[in-house]
């Protein structure tokens, strides 16, 4: 199936995809061997579930304590997994049409979200309580998500070729930093470097 979505676990042994019917799967990674599987066809997965309303994956994201995965489907909802049992943890409506990016905090308490859609907005969960602690009101889709090692900094890719920098040290009192123009087409997918001072953008 057309993969929609992926996420590789903290641990390094695990990538997660998500498929366009609404499958996830998990795939157990094991270096040269593992590549040397999928090439000849005889893949080393196992399939953990359906979204609950069988939408599309479009977003995946391990929680940094390994515990948890969050994926989020085209209707605009997110469902929250036990990274070890593959159970369900339940599902919410976090944004009117597509989630399209996820991306938790450094404490795995927080998840963040964008939304897609047309105008939207960025929102920050509490993934405990299953509660909304804030919303950053965006003019455009977002596309892609990304946090800094150290938890302070989040990242935004926009459907308009910009770049948003967002201080979320205090995530109820999040500030903009920066704008980036000049990029032409939507950002689909942003990356931060392990030592949190390069940014990739795609």
């Amino acid at each position: 199936e057309l993969i929609r979505s992926l996420a590789v676990h903290p641990g390094g042994n695990t990538l997660a995809t998500g498929d366009i019917d609404g499958e996830i799967r998990l795939w157990t990674l094991l270096g040269e061997r593992a590549a040397a599987a999928l090439a000849g066809g005889d893949r080393p997965s196992r399939t953990v579930a359906v979204q609950h309303d069988a939408s599309s994956v479009i977003a995946l994201a391990f929680s940094p304590d390994g515990l948890l995965l969050a994926s989020g489907g085209n209707t605009g909802t997110i469902a929250l997994w036990d990274a070890n049992s593959q159970d369900s943890l339940g599902s919410f409506q976090a944004h009117a049409m597509e989630t399209r990016a996820l991306a938790f905090g450094a404490e795995s308490r927080t998840l963040y979200s964008g939304g897609g859609g047309g105008a939207s907005s960025i929102r920050i969960w509490d993934v405990g309580r299953n509660e909304l602690r804030a919303r950053l009101f965006q003019d455009d889709t977002t596309w892609s998500l990304g946090l800094t090692p150290d938890g302070k900094t989040l990242v935004s890719g926009r459907e308009d070729g910009t770049v948003h920098l967002w201080n979320v040290s205090e995530p109820e009192n999040t500030t903009l930093i920066h704008i980036v123009y000049g990029y032409r087409m939507s950002l689909i997918t942003v990356a931060w470097s392990r030592c949190g001072r390069w940014l990739a953008t795609g």
